[in-house]
């Protein structure tokens, strides 16, 4: 199994192209997909060899830049550096204008343009990424070597909470959500065709406390959830780039992803 790596685009909801790490199989047969989602560091070198684990398993991998449409200066340097400012500003006064108003004021211009992107305007830029999922999905779709709509998607951080978002817009079969936001309104879980998967960590207050109405928005829709909260875990266990990472965590995490997968992809 040799699978091709490509640096690629594809064509957002507007058209306006997007950029994209792909790994896909030219063997002749079909292999289902899976949309691999950044958190909000961007497409980095761990949501890369996460798609190389999955093209290693036997699926097309695709990971989308999904900031790359607002700028090339949103690089992971670029991110993480006006990440580091924002989180400056104690967490109490973060969100607040005043907060925003002082991660501003000791930004370069790349950094402005970053925060007000991805903090300022949140709700808007979130729906502009899902709507380039959804492109990214039926793009997906078409690709000759996919296994026509068996696909699925997993997502961390910022790319978990867009994952579940994108389950309940559009027909994924199979959803990876890691430490994610829940679906905005919380009910529309009950939209969702497909299966979800979630791993969360324990020591990760700010994302756990929306786990009670999740729960209880798949009872009420009496739709399937499989999820697991990791003892001691801190949020981003996932990732090994991070100093968050959790060996233990992230291995079982990612056997119980990928029997996922292949549970409902590959049958």
């Amino acid at each position: 199994m040799n699978p091709e790596r490509k640096e690629g685009h594809f064509a957002g909801y507007d058209g306006k192209e997007i950029e994209m790490y792909q790994v896909t199989h030219s063997d002749g047969k079909r292999h289902p997909s899976v949309i691999v989602v950044h958190e909000i560091w961007g497409l980095e070198k761990n949501i890369r060899s996460i798609a190389d684990r999955f093209a290693a398993e036997g699926y097309n991998a695709y990971a989308p830049h999904l900031f790359s449409r607002f700028g090339k200066h949103f690089s992971s340097k670029n991110i993480e550096s006006a990440m580091k400012i924002f989180f400056s500003i104690p967490e109490n006064k973060r969100w607040s204008p005043e907060g925003m108003s002082s991660a501003l004021s000791s930004a370069s211009e790349d950094e402005r343009s970053i925060i007000k992107q991805i903090f300022e305007s949140r709700d808007e830029t979130t729906k502009v990424m899902i709507k380039d999922l959804i492109a990214l999905r039926n793009h997906v779709a078409k690709q000759a070597s996919s296994d026509g709509n068996k696909i699925g998607s997993i997502g961390f951080c910022l790319g978990g909470g867009l994952v579940f978002q994108l389950a309940t817009e559009s027909p994924i079969m199979a959803t990876s959500v890691f430490y994610g936001a829940n679906p905005d309104p919380v009910s529309s879980v009950s939209k969702i065709e497909g299966k979800i998967i979630a791993s969360y960590a324990g020591e990760d207050p700010r994302v756990n406390e929306g786990i009670p109405s999740m729960v209880k928005a798949f009872t009420d829709s009496r739709k399937e959830i499989e999820l697991k909260i990791y003892e001691k875990a801190q949020h981003a266990f996932f990732n090994d780039l991070r100093p968050t990472y959790k060996q233990d965590a992230a291995l079982d995490a990612w056997n119980r992803t990928i029997s996922f997968f292949d549970r409902v992809l590959k049958q």
